[in-house]
């Protein structure tokens, strides 16, 4: 199946001939950085398999070992749609969230990823933990859970 992803533009897309080898959930510091959230959900293809068209351009950063990093945004939006690194050089990163096929990948919720403090999903308070209203007029009672027991 081809698999296609664009920036928010439309001006920069990278289509996929293949499936991808694997769909993961990232926390790292740098594609918290690349991204602008605490944690990426990205499909790794073969880097052949992967072909870029439109308008992008590619930030060159290190890595460790004297490697590099390249990322390939979109300079009209600024999304970056893809990545690869010099330690797996036939290897093309995508955004997961800018595929066209919105069923791809399948949605999960976040914690089946592994959650951590900056990353846990606040949950509702219980009714024994809510703030007392100051009259009848305050209640609240669609924004908390109800306890069952």
């Amino acid at each position: 199946m081809v698999r296609r992803a664009q920036c928010q533009c439309g001006g920069f897309t990278a289509t996929a001939a293949t499936e991808p080898g694997v769909v993961m959930a990232c926390h790292c510091t740098w594609c918290q950085r690349r991204s602008g959230v605490p944690v990426t959900i990205n499909a790794y293809f073969e880097k052949d398999d992967v072909r870029l068209e439109g308008d992008y351009k590619v930030f060159e950063r290190p890595a460790p070992e004297g490697r590099k990093l390249y990322n390939y945004f979109c300079p009209t939006c600024g999304t970056t749609l893809a990545w690869r690194a010099d330690l797996r050089p036939d290897v093309l990163a995508v955004a997961a969230g800018c595929f066209t096929d919105k069923n791809f990948p399948p949605r999960n919720r976040c914690g089946e990823f592994g959650e951590n403090e900056r990353t846990a999903r606040p949950r509702k308070r219980t009714r024994k933990e809510r703030p007392i209203a100051s009259g009848a007029n305050n209640k609240q009672e669609d924004d908390y859970e109800h306890e069952t027991s």
